[in-house]
């Protein structure tokens, strides 16, 4: 499996190496494509920050995807939270916080999606 991240892609031969991977952060935000066999989907993107994470499936090339829907009942008062797809703090995105799921639910997923290339059935998807 690949798990690229902000800073690059790496090569992933276990769960071991997996979860181990999925803990890098750069000012606690991070944000991680899986795909099996370097082919471009199925993808599972998760971003990163601090515990939270959002993740978004993507089946094939034609599909806009599933986003995940909250797990954390109501996380913030605000209505939004910011990620980073990049380096540069310009780059980043502001998700729906009704989206977000906890770290370890997310590496729960990633596990999932490393056995299998399907959607994993442990996070509650929305189509796209």
């Amino acid at each position: 499996m690949q798990l690229e991240d902000i800073n690059g892609i790496y090569e992933v031969h276990s769960v071991e190496e997996l979860e181990s991977g999925l803990q890098r952060r750069y000012r606690e935000k991070n944000a991680f494509w899986l795909r099996h066999d370097s082919q471009p989907v199925p993808t599972l993107s998760v971003l990163v920050h601090g515990e939270i994470a959002y993740l978004h499936f993507i089946a094939n090339e034609s599909d806009p995807g599933c986003a995940s829907v909250d797990q954390l009942g109501s996380y913030r008062n605000e209505t939004l939270t910011q990620f980073s797809i990049s380096e540069f703090p310009g780059d980043d995105i502001f998700v729906e916080n009704d989206t977000l799921v906890s770290f370890a639910d997310a590496v729960a997923a990633c596990k999932e999606f490393y056995r299998s290339s399907e959607r994993p059935a442990s996070i509650e998807w929305r189509q796209l």
